[in-house]
């Protein structure tokens, strides 16, 4: 049986997409989370991830912001889809001043530029060198 026109037309009209915001701590942190976060960047963001997650929401004191820290995640916004994420918005200018003027938060040429310099140290013979390098250490020690 089909449902009526009526029913149908009304459940669209009042179709709420649901969002679910990703975990993160509450956003009467956000004093502590900017403290935090300029303070010790990296080991700040490892016990946010510990704590809820791989994705997570951060308030601080301008308002919040998302963070993806896995490894899949990562790669599919900056390598598979970077087109779809702008950096020229207000999140990328609070990280810019947290971390610098790098290859995560810089954008267009500079970022190209940058790119190229850095691109063969990733180069596989050279990784494959590390690798061999941290398993003498390992065996040493």
């Amino acid at each position: 049986m089909t449902q009526p026109l009526f029913t149908r037309v009304h459940d669209l009209l009042s179709y709420q997409p649901t969002r679910r915001r990703p975990p993160g701590s509450a956003w009467y942190t956000s004093v502590h989370n900017t403290l935090h976060l300029l303070h010790d960047a990296l080991g700040f963001l490892v016990q946010m991830q510990e704590r809820y997650g791989d994705v997570v929401c951060i308030p601080i004191l301008f308002g919040s912001f998302y963070v993806v820290l896995h490894p899949d995640g990562v790669q599919h916004i900056l390598q598979e889809n970077h087109r779809n994420y702008n950096k020229d918005v207000p999140d990328y200018h609070v990280l810019h001043l947290v971390l610098g003027k790098g290859l995560l938060t810089n954008d267009g040429k500079s970022w190209l530029r940058q790119r190229r310099l850095i691109q063969p140290a990733f180069h596989r013979e050279r990784l494959a060198a590390f690798g061999a390098y941290d398993r003498y250490h390992l065996d040493v020690a």
